[in-house]
C-alpha cells in the first residue's frame, strides 16, 4: 500500500467525529431501495450460508443493534486494505447494519474464513476510499458510482476469545 494511500485511511473521520451521520448517500435510486431490501432479506440467508469463506468475494459484518441489542450477521461487499477493510454503501450509511457499527465502534467482520476485531469505522466518500483499492477496483467504483464507503480498521481476532456467537445472528439488510 502507498503511503498515500495509508495517510488517507489514518486520517478519515471516526464515528463519533463525523459531523452529521444523517447524511446518507444511497446510490441505489429511493424508489428502489425498498424492493432490493425486501429481495435481500430473503435472499441474505442463503447468502449468509457461503459468505466470509475461503473464495468468496463477499465478508459477513457481525454487529449489535444500537438499541436492542441484538446480534446480527450482514452480508457486505468489501475490500482489504493494509490494516482493515473498505466496505462498499450502495444504500447510503444510514442503513441499520452501518448505524450500529458506527455507534457501538464494535463487531467484526468474517472475510476468507479468518474473523476481524473491527477496532474503528468511519464514513467516507470517494476520495478517501478509491485509493485504497486497486486500480481495475477504483474504477469499477466510479463505474457504478458509489458514494459512500466504510473504512473498518480491524486486526485478526485472537484464536482463543470468540468475537460473535453465530447461533443468535440475524440476517439484516436495512
Amino acid at each position: 500500500m502507498n503511503q498515500t494511500a495509508i495517510a488517507a485511511m489514518e486520517n478519515v473521520h471516526t464515528a463519533g467525529a463525523v459531523a452529521d451521520m444523517s447524511q446518507s448517500m444511497p446510490t441505489v435510486p429511493g424508489w428502489l431501495i425498498g424492493p432490493v431490501v425486501r429481495m435481500a432479506r430473503a435472499v441474505n440467508p442463503i447468502v449468509l450460508r457461503a459468505a466470509g469463506r475461503s473464495a468468496i468475494p463477499i465478508a459477513v459484518v457481525f454487529h449489535s443493534g444500537r438499541r436492542s441489542g441484538r446480534h446480527y450477521a450482514t452480508p457486505v461487499i468489501a475490500f482489504p486494505t493494509g490494516n482493515g477493510f473498505v466496505i462498499t454503501l450502495p444504500y447510503g450509511s444510514g442503513t441499520n447494519w452501518c448505524q450500529n457499527v458506527l455507534a457501538s465502534g464494535r463487531g467484526s467482520i468474517r472475510w476468507h474464513g479468518v474473523d476481524y476485531w473491527a477496532l474503528r469505522a468511519a464514513v467516507v466518500g470517494p476520495g478517501e476510499a478509491l485509493p485504497l483499492l486497486s486500480s481495475g477496483l477504483r474504477r469499477l467504483m466510479r463505474l457504478v458510482r458509489i458514494r459512500q464507503f466504510l473504512i473498518i480498521h480491524a486486526t485478526p481476532e485472537a484464536r482463543n476469545q470468540p468475537i460473535h456467537q453465530p447461533k443468535e445472528h440475524v440476517s439484516r439488510l436495512d
